[in-house]
């Protein structure tokens, strides 16, 4: 199993080998927007989904926390989102990269999620320290030049709401993880490979967890 690290703000050390890792997909609160994304990419050929929000498997040995991230193909890009650590009745908040295959999304959205690692911070905080000013908690995907994603965690679902849908799958007598959702992009992703750096602030307790990465491209063949 896949062993992920973390630190609390106290200084302790947790470590766990999570049992099942998912991700949340349409998970916007504004449900007219999410409509209304939905009928765009069906305009661009991908398949709708019959209901939202979904949440689709991911590989656990593909959470990631070091600081270079190899990825196949000029089509896969990051995703910054607010990541749930379940340790049984335990939860936790961190930030992560749901990194996606673009090209590939079109025809398969699951397999799309699961063709690189997922970055993953290496701190994390108790969900009760935040949960009563969830919504102002900020996330933000930034190159050394540009801030390419920064919102609100009040543009995704109540904090109840994505708890209950992770815990479709894991279970409170089981370890997990869970992406649960991203932000509009504001601009282009360069071209790899870059520096992203991914920060969750919290602007009540003056605190936030970063993480940086290089997303390098393999080639296809040696």
């Amino acid at each position: 199993m896949k062993t992920i690290r973390f630190t609390l703000p106290q200084g302790n050390n947790v470590e766990f080998a999570p049992e099942k890792a998912v991700g949340a997909g349409f998970t916007g609160r504004n449900q007219t927007a999410v409509r209304a994304h939905i009928a765009e990419l069906e305009r661009q050929g991908i398949p709708p989904p019959k209901d939202f929000p979904i949440l689709f498997p991911l590989i656990p040995q593909l959470l990631w926390q070091g600081p270079t991230v190899p990825v196949i193909g000029p089509h896969n890009t990051p995703e910054v989102e607010p990541v749930l650590l379940f340790l049984e009745e335990k939860v936790f908040l961190t930030v992560g990269s749901d990194q996606t295959d673009r090209a590939l999304e079109a025809t398969h959205l699951t397999l799309s999620k699961n063709t690189s690692p997922k970055p993953l911070a290496n701190a994390a905080w108790p969900i009760p320290d935040v949960l009563p000013h969830w919504d102002r908690l900020t996330l933000e995907a930034r190159t050394p030049d540009s801030v390419i994603q920064r919102g609100l965690l009040s543009e995704l679902l109540p904090y109840p709401e994505l708890e209950r849908l992770a815990r479709r799958v894991i279970s409170e007598q089981s370890t997990g993880v869970c992406f649960c959702g991203t932000i509009p992009t504001q601009l282009p992703w360069p071209p790899s490979p870059f520096t992203l750096t991914l920060r969750l602030f919290d602007p009540i307790l003056n605190r936030s967890i970063s993480h940086s990465f290089i997303l390098q491209i393999l080639p296809e063949r040696y």
